[in-house]
């Protein structure tokens, strides 16, 4: 049997190459594409959440210089609730801890307060 030179079936061969090439570099993209997008709205769901607790901080702070004696266990402000706990690690101060859960994000600030009158002697976040 005869071969006959065939340059139809090369150029078919480094078609198919080249476009399989492409498709896989395509799909690649496409994967890091919706990765970065899923990590830029956790981000902005995370920043949400975080102002979300300052204000409610806020708020408990509002109460406390209201009523020293103030003690709840959630506080709503502009339509968001926190969870809230005061304890009093000693006379004429408080430990506030103001958390939110959202999804997947949890955040908190700790806050030491003094009471009579309303100062604060620290706040850090709290991650758990």
């Amino acid at each position: 049997m005869n071969k006959k030179n065939q340059p139809g079936v090369v150029l078919l061969f480094i078609v198919l190459i080249l476009g399989g090439v492409s498709l896989g570099a395509l799909l690649a993209l496409s994967r890091v594409s919706i990765g970065n997008i899923s990590i830029g709205l956790d981000r902005q769901n995370a920043w949400v959440v975080r102002e979300d607790v300052r204000g409610c901080l806020h708020e408990v702070l509002i109460w406390l210089q209201a009523d020293s004696g103030y003690t709840t266990t959630s506080v709503t402000t502009n339509g968001v609730t926190c969870n809230v706990a005061i304890t009093t690690p000693g006379a004429g101060l408080r430990d506030v801890l103001v958390t939110k859960t959202d999804t997947s994000i949890h955040y908190g600030m700790r806050a030491n307060i003094n009471v009579d009158p309303v100062s604060i002697n620290t706040v850090d976040e709290s991650l758990n």
